[in-house]
């Protein structure tokens, strides 16, 4: 339901009052109205758009026909007095209250978030409409000049902002003013004024200074230096020979005329000797009555011999009371080098006889003080402390006026409504009470409701410290204009109170603990007309910032802010800290137990009901407490009225159902005398209409029949709640709306009293887990329009009707979307630019429970304004056609395509442009003023006309998709000087170099001041000149050179048109040569090493690398080099564009013909024990080996058909797993078997063996052996291969060994393939053995092989078994534990190398070394060393007889005291690197 009122006359208020059901549409949809002539108030507050307003279930609206100006709130001066005929809503500006329209201006004012207050409604005036406190502010107030200004009323202490009421300056003599100031602070009396200050300075720091005070009594006496009323007006002219000025009194009945004139500069003659001689000053003064021609005229002079300022003032007195011309002519005052008498009229005074004024009633306060520079000049900024201790209160009980405290802000709230005096009768001399405010007959019938507030006011309460003080003082002093009544209920807000009107009587009400008074549950209310509604915890603030006047700040605005436990516990939600101003709290303290008291109902009132009840509900009054039990709220467990009683037994009028393990309670009101009784219930399981209490009923406190009770669980049987608004609903019915009540609110520390749940089962639950969804789309037309799809969840098991849905911009004016039975519901056609509040409540019988809040913040899928770059600017140079030169500013910006508004703005404006700011220089003033729009381009424009000289600030904005453009303020921007055209070029600015890897790079900034042909770049300064110095000449602003310094100086040159060359543009750069790099790394290979360095600087281009007296670069941090076997010593050197850095540290490499000896094992074996193994060995070989050839011949034989069949086979389909490996092995592995056959009488096979690769540290290694064996007529060859592939590093050893044989009628034997690969270290060794044996009728060949291993050696011997000529003939290899041994014996030459531990034995007819090589023992003999085999570092002997050499440069040391021979030249040096001794023979 929500309520219209719709008046049809405002002025004589008839009305008709609609009453409709809420439907959740607009405003104009519930009456046909013409809308457009209507004023539409909500809550006190006009709406303009009745169509896009959605009243909420419950709300109040008042419609009045719109009157000129203002309307019809502009011609009352007031929010609607409707409000206070009619039945007010029970919520206005969100906030659940009591004090419902008794403020105006309130004692609190907030802003921000929610403050819920259950006893105040805060009044929403308009601002503009509340005039404005002049005695509070953050500073000390000031003095007030102006007249017409509210005088103000004090209560308790406070600092007025005084009025002045007449300001005189009197000169005493030529160097001496006094200034005479009378100020008001006020209606009085008050009891003291203390503490007067001039600014912060007190008042007893001024010299000749003389304060009186007038504590404002109505038989106060005249201030005694104010006798007459005085008048000074300001004239401040200087005054030309023979030129008069004239002035008129502001007072038509001036009795005396004071003019007072200065001479600035003193009076004086400068003589030739420098001092200063007598001068005289002439001047006439003159006066007439205004509208008469006689003047009174009187001449004047002044001689002095000074150029001290001097003063003079001169008075006419004794004159009929009249408006006077006053003209003042200087006659001789002469102005020159020598001579000086400058002349101002400074004051003038009109005196007004009409006796001294007392001016009663009035606090005053009065200085005297000597115009010095004490003074700042003007009117002194004079406050003080005023202290009012008392007001006179009508005691209808003692039938006589007593005091009560001042800041007391009940009695305060009294004396505003009574405003009594205790005034001196002039004329008896007797004191008397005047009244002038509300008669105090208005007062006597709730007089006791007085006592009780202002008693409660003054209870005594601990503060933070442990100290007692009251619990309300109030201090303040009213010095705007208001209405009584809203004075009054303005300082009883301090008290938590608000002022009734029980028709003519005055009552007050405050919020403070209480008691119940009454029982409401379904026996008396109609079910139909229950409503609730739960006001969310999110919306509410958990913080406040309070504003107050504190006494120790010189009654200044501080602040300080408290937050609830919550704040920090709901750190998602939106910060909604509310701002609370309070008036006449002055105390921190009190202001705290403010703060914490909105806080607390914050948290602990979050519920409202609205219901009607027996006409005997009329009884109650606004504030009173009552219990509510219902089951539409789900409060309590039963309610309604008693059928009967039996003893302690009582039959209800519905049945209930109880819980064995829950302890119930009654609650009922008597009707006999109102009173409340409550009594336990006997645990009884189950359902019934009876129920018997624990405790039997007092006589006097017996329950009748249609008694009204309430059941529930103990402790939750009724839930409290404040009565807020009382009215009558019809004949019958009285509608009570009703706030929920815990007393914890009024404890300081409310947070440790439990909050209560009265719901009994299947509790009203908020929805959960809102989520809003942003969704952007475009419609039929093109146009994009924006959603916000709304969903959410409730909690499990809980019920609910329906859902509301309500947005809101700010977070305070909520909109309603209506209801839905969905958990989802879409807010159409929304603000992409805004960002939205929505909240979501459940409904169940139509209760409204808590909200559900969540924020969006939409951005409309819009793009954004793509921010410029590249932003380029420069002054361009064009003459016109008549000569005229002119300048633009071509602008320039990125990226391609880019559309921009360009603004500008010089540093230098017209001088009615100027606007001045503190602390920007006045060349900089132009910043200040506004942009000049100069047009719209793409990627480029350009600004026509420009001043040379000045410096112009381009700004560049852009726009988003919506085509909204950024401002200039915001957007990026440049400065560029407009420079002036010039025949000489300007010296390029910003010279800069930089080096890279491979290049040096000159850039500079361009150079506008005239047109330029080119740009020289130099290493000297003789521009126009190619030498050796000129590098280059460009049009462009960089270019890459070729420096050949590390260290110089590049000079730019502009060159012009003209061939005028500009002023060098000097760069002094250094490029420091690259750092020394570490040691490298130098791992030996098998005829070469590899190097590796760190890694190569960003500014080399690579590194040498000195392997003894070579030198290699790459352009890489690794090399591999290839080398014979030797010992190297290897350095690295960084280069960059300018050459090499410092060497590396060396590393030393040795390089060995051999497979390093680390890979095998140590060795420790004899010759002797090697020649037996191998004797051994071939003897096995003579003797075995022949016959184990007939065995596998005859079993070969049997195979052998066999074998060719799988040799002739397709790799693919042989079962030989080694061929078929060979076929799908495709990674690594490669074997190619080719046989060829050829066939003659005398054969030849050839046999080749090839390739045994052996890779070390990730490199292959590779061997290959190739033997060749060619036989003739009756030779046979035989050919084994053998394949050993061996993996190490987990990789796996492999060895096949194939043997074929052929045999034609006398023996064909062939073997054939075999392959191996080894892979070491993720590389592969292929070895591939092929053999091809062909054999004729005559063919028979042998060749042998054995290969013997036992505990302590290996043992492999070749020979010729089948030629006894030949079987002598052998090579063998022998490996034991401790050696390796190589023999070849034929005929009678044997070769054998021994290798054990301690090195090398060779044996041989003939040794030959062709490699670098290092040989001990002086055993080398008959030039048998081979140029560079012996090197400087390697020579160690005691003593050399003889060396014949070609010797470079020898140095004993490398630096400090060294010898040097060279050539033909002996150098001595000493520690210093000093040359000292030179012999020999030099040029």
């Amino acid at each position: 339901m929500i309520e219209l009122i719709v008046i049809d006359n405002p002025f004589t208020m008839t009305r008709a009052e609609h009453k409709k059901n809420y439907t959740g549409q607009s405003l104009s949809s519930y009456l046909d109205l013409d809308w457009g002539v209507y004023d539409i108030y909500k809550n006190g507050q006009q709406l303009y758009a009745p169509d896009r307003c959605y009243p909420l279930d419950g709300e109040q609206y008042v419609i009045t026909p719109h009157v000129g100006g203002h309307g019809f709130k502009h011609i009352f001066g007031m929010v609607l007095t409707i409000g206070l005929m009619i039945a007010a809503p029970h919520n206005i500006f969100g906030l659940s209250s009591m004090f419902a329209r008794s403020l105006v201006s309130g004692a609190i004012m907030i802003l921000g978030g929610r403050l819920i207050n259950s006893m105040l409604h805060l009044n929403q005036v308009p601002q503009v409409e509340v005039n404005q406190s002049q005695s509070y502010g953050w500073e000390l107030p000031t003095v007030q000049t102006q007249e017409g200004n509210t005088i103000g009323e004090t209560y308790g202490s406070c600092i007025p902002a005084p009025q002045l009421l007449m300001c005189h300056v009197d000169t005493v003599d030529d160097n001496t003013q006094y200034l005479n100031a009378l100020y008001c602070g006020g209606y009085g009396p008050v009891d003291s004024i203390t503490n007067l200050r001039i600014g912060y300075t007190p008042i007893e720091n001024f010299q000749d200074c003389q304060i009186e005070t007038r504590t404002g009594t109505n038989d106060q006496t005249p201030i005694s230096f104010f006798p007459d009323t005085v008048a000074d007006q300001s004239v401040d002219m200087t005054l030309k020979e023979g030129n008069a000025v004239i002035r008129s009194t502001d007072s038509s009945d001036v009795n005396r005329i004071d003019v007072t004139v200065t001479f600035p500069s003193g009076i004086y003659y400068q003589k030739d000797d420098g001092n200063f001689g007598d001068q005289t000053a002439r001047f006439n003064i003159a006066y007439r009555v205004t509208g008469t021609n006689n003047w009174s005229s009187h001449d004047y002079s002044i001689t002095r011999a000074t150029n001290q300022a001097i003063r003079k003032t001169y008075s006419f007195s004794g004159l009929a009371s009249a408006r006077y011309d006053v003209r003042v002519t200087a006659v001789e005052t002469p102005l020159t080098n020598r001579r000086c008498a400058l002349m101002q009229w400074s004051i003038l005074s009109a005196y007004i006889y009409t006796g001294a004024f007392i001016r009663p009633n009035k606090i005053l306060v009065a200085m005297r003080v000597k115009a010095t520079s004490q003074l700042n000049g003007g009117v002194p900024n004079l406050t003080w402390t005023q202290t009012r201790r008392n007001v006179w209160v009508y005691d209808p009980t003692a039938k006589t006026y007593m005091q009560k405290p001042a800041d007391n802000p009940i009695w305060a709230a009294y004396d505003i409504l009574h405003q009594c005096r205790q005034l001196k009768n002039v004329n008896t001399g007797a004191y008397e009470f005047v009244i002038e405010g509300t008669p105090k007959e208005r007062f006597t019938t709730y007089w006791q409701e007085w006592v009780d507030a202002a008693a409660y006011a003054d209870e005594l309460v601990t503060t933070s410290d442990g100290t007692k003080e009251k619990r309300f003082q109030f201090d303040a002093i009213f010095d705007t204009s208001m209405k009584r009544l809203e004075a009054a209920n303005k300082a009883a807000n301090v008290g938590h109170a608000v002022i009734i009107q029980h028709g003519t009587q005055f009552g007050i009400a405050v919020d403070k603990p209480g008691v119940m008074r009454q029982i409401f549950g379904e026996g008396r209310t109609l079910m139909s007309s229950f409503n609730g509604s739960f006001s969310s915890l999110d919306d509410r603030a958990r913080s406040v910032e309070i504003t107050y006047n504190d006494k120790d700040n010189d009654y200044k605005n501080t602040e300080f802010f408290i937050r609830s436990a919550r704040y920090a516990q709901d750190v998602e939600l939106q910060d909604n800290t509310a701002q609370l101003t309070l008036f006449g709290v002055s105390r921190r303290s009190q202001a705290y137990r403010e703060g914490m008291y909105l806080l607390a109902t914050n948290e602990r009132q979050l519920e409202t009901v609205t219901f009607s009840a027996d006409i005997n509900a009329i009884v109650c009054e606004y504030g009173d407490i009552i219990g509510v039990s219902h089951s539409v709220a789900r409060i309590g467990l039963a309610s309604g009225r008693i059928v009967a009683i039996d003893g302690n037994t009582i039959t209800l009028d519905k049945d209930v159902t109880l819980d064995a393990s829950e302890s119930y309670g009654v609650k009922i009101q008597l009707s006999a005398n109102d009173h409340i009784i409550s009594r336990d219930i006997k645990a009884a399981a189950g359902t019934s209409n009876k129920v018997t209490v624990t405790t039997p009923f007092d006589a006097d406190n017996t329950p009748a029949v249609y008694d009204t009770y309430a059941l529930g669980v103990v402790d939750k049987i009724v839930q409290p709640f404040r009565i807020t608004k009382v009215e009558k609903d019809s004949e019958e019915k009285v509608s009570l709306t009703c706030v929920q009540y815990d007393e914890a609110i009024y404890d300081v520390d409310y947070s440790r009293y439990p909050v209560i749940d009265y719901t009994a089962q299947d509790p009203l639950r908020a929805p959960i887990n809102l989520t809003l969804v942003e969704q952007a789309q475009s419609n039929y037309a093109g146009v994009k329009i924006d959603n916000i799809v709304a969903s959410w969840q409730m909690p499990g098991s809980s019920r609910y009707d329906s859902f509301r849905v309500y947005y809101s911009v700010d977070g305070v004016s909520w909109t309603s979307c209506g209801s839905t039975t969905d958990m989802q519901m879409t807010i159409g056609n929304v603000d992409p630019t805004r960002q939205y509040h929505v909240r979501v409540s459940a409904v169940l019988d139509g209760v409204e429970s808590a909200y559900v809040l969540a924020t969006i913040l939409l951005t409309g899928n819009i793009q954004p304004a793509v921010e410029p770059e590249n932003i380029l600017t420069y002054t361009q140079f064009r003459k016109l056609l008549d000569g005229t030169d002119r300048y633009d500013i071509a602008v320039s910006w990125g990226p391609d395509g880019l559309n921009g508004r360009v603004y500008y703005k010089p540093n230098h404006v017209q001088a009615d442009q100027l606007v001045f700011q503190e602390g920007v220089a006045a060349d900089e003033l132009g910043w200040c003023g506004p942009w000049t729009y100069a047009g719209t381009g793409v990627n480029q424009l350009t600004i026509p006309q420009c001043v040379p000289g000045d410096t112009y600030r381009i700004a560049i904005c852009t726009a988003n998709e919506l085509g909204e453009y950024t401002t200039p303020d915001n957007s990026p921007h440049k400065d560029v000087l407009c420079a002036a055209r010039t025949t000489t070029p300007n010296t390029p600015g910003k010279v800069s170099v930089i080096f890279t890897k491979d290049r040096c790079t000159v850039s500079w900034g361009a150079v506008t001041n005239t047109d330029i042909a080119f740009y020289e770049v130099r290493t000297d300064t003789g521009a126009g000149t190619k030498d050796g110095a000129f590098l280059l000449r460009t049009n462009s602003l960089a270019a890459d050179v070729k420096l050949t310094e590390r260290t110089g100086r590049i000079y730019v040159f502009a060159c012009g048109t003209d061939g005028k060359y500009s002023a060098a543009a000097e760069l002094q750069y250094y490029k420091p040569e690259p750092k020394e790099p570490d040691t490298p790394i130098v791992t030996d290979k098998l005829g070469g090493m590899s190097i590796v360095a760190g890694a190569i600087p960003d500014d080399c281009n690579g590194m040498y690398v000195k392997i003894n007296d070579t030198v290699l670069f790459t352009a890489n941090n690794a090399l591999t080099y290839s080398c014979p076997a030797g010992i190297y010593d290897v350095s690295v050197a960084y280069s960059d564009l300018f050459g090499v850095g410092p060497q590396s540290p060396a590393t030393r490499c040795v390089v060995k013909a051999l497979v390093d000896s680390s890979l095998l094992a140590d060795q420790a074996v004899t010759r002797q024990k090697v020649d037996q193994v191998i004797d051994k060995a071939v003897q096995d070989t003579q003797t075995t080996l022949p016959q184990q050839i007939q065995a596998a011949a005859a079993s070969a034989a049997n195979d052998l058909s066999a074998v060719i069949t799988e040799l002739n086979k397709a790799p693919g389909d042989s079962s030989y797993k080694s061929i078929s490996d060979l076929k799908t092995t495709t990674d690594g592995l490669t074997s190619t078997f080719a046989t060829q056959k050829a066939s003659q009488d005398e054969v030849n096979s050839s046999v080749d063996t090839q390739i045994s690769q052996i890779k070390q540290d990730a490199t292959s290694l590779s061997s290959t052996v190739q033997s060749n064996k060619t036989a003739q007529d009756k030779v046979n060859s035989s050919v084994d291969t053998q394949i050993s592939q061996i993996k190490q590093d987990a990789t796996s050893l492999s060895s096949t060994v194939q043997s074929n044989k052929t045999a034609q009628d006398k023996v064909n034997s062939s073997v054939d393939t075999q392959i191996s690969q080894i892979k070491q270290d993720a590389t592969s060794l292929s070895s591939t053995v092929q053999s091809n044996k062909t054999a004729q009728d005559e063919v028979n060949s042998s060749l042998t092989s054995k290969i013997t291993q036992t505990s302590d050696a290996v043992t492999t011997v070749v020979s010729n078994l089948n030629d006894s000529t030949k079987a002598k003939s052998y090579s063998a290899i022998a490996q034991m534990s401790n050696a390796i041994v190589t023999k070849i014996t034929q005929d009678d030459m044997t070769s054998y190398l021994q290798q054990d531990h301690t090195g090398f034995y060779i044996k041989g007819s003939l040794v030959n070394i062709d490699g670098t090589t290092k040989i001990g023992n002086n055993i080398i003999t008959n030039n048998m060393i081979q140029s560079n085999a012996v090197t400087a570092e390697k020579i160690n002997v005691n003593s050399l007889s003889a060396i014949t050499a070609t010797i470079g440069t020898l140095r004993t040391k490398t630096s400090g005291a060294r010898v040097e021979i060279k050539d033909n030249l002996i150098e001595v040096y000493d520690e210093n690197n000093v040359l000292r001794v030179k012999m020999g023979v030099w040029e």
